[in-house]
């Protein structure tokens, strides 16, 4: 399998499987480069198998594919989370879609694709959650591109 991130062996990647090499490369590459975010570090720590599979199954398999941008693959997943309703996953996807370069306004279209699929419900608590991305981000609301 093509991976979307080539493998390194750099110090930090030592004892992984190839699939684990490219899920730390996935984690990372959301996280700006900055080793692995603060969430899967403790997920590592209080579930150490569930973030084993996740990095390489996850991550290392799914993720780390090439057949889809990374920008693409993070909206496809944000509007996946939204309709499911998991917002703790929506809320890490959209700053790493944000990262990776989504637009603030892509970001939005992925909310208003939901209410066609999922319903308003599900699109308001997804809006909700992205505007609190948008705060800690600096993003100031309402776009200009959305005022009329």
């Amino acid at each position: 399998m093509t991976a979307m991130l080539s493998a390194t062996n750099s110090p930090a990647q030592e004892g992984y499987t190839e699939q684990g090499k490219r899920g730390l490369q996935v984690l990372q590459s959301g996280a700006d480069g900055k080793g692995k975010p603060p969430h899967f570090a403790q997920l590592e720590k209080d579930f150490p198998y569930l973030a084993n599979i996740t990095l390489e199954y996850a991550l290392g398999e799914i993720w780390a594919r090439d057949v889809l941008d990374p920008v693409t693959r993070q909206l496809t997943g944000l509007a996946a989370f939204a309709a499911q309703g998991t917002l703790n996953q929506f809320r890490v996807h959209a700053g790493y879609a944000l990262q990776l370069g989504a637009t603030p306004e892509q970001l939005m279209e992925v909310i208003y694709l939901v209410t066609v699929t999922s319903g308003s419900p599900r699109a308001l608590d997804a809006a909700g959650v992205l505007k609190e991305v948008f705060t800690e981000k600096g993003i100031t609301l309402p776009l200009k591109s959305e005022t009329k």
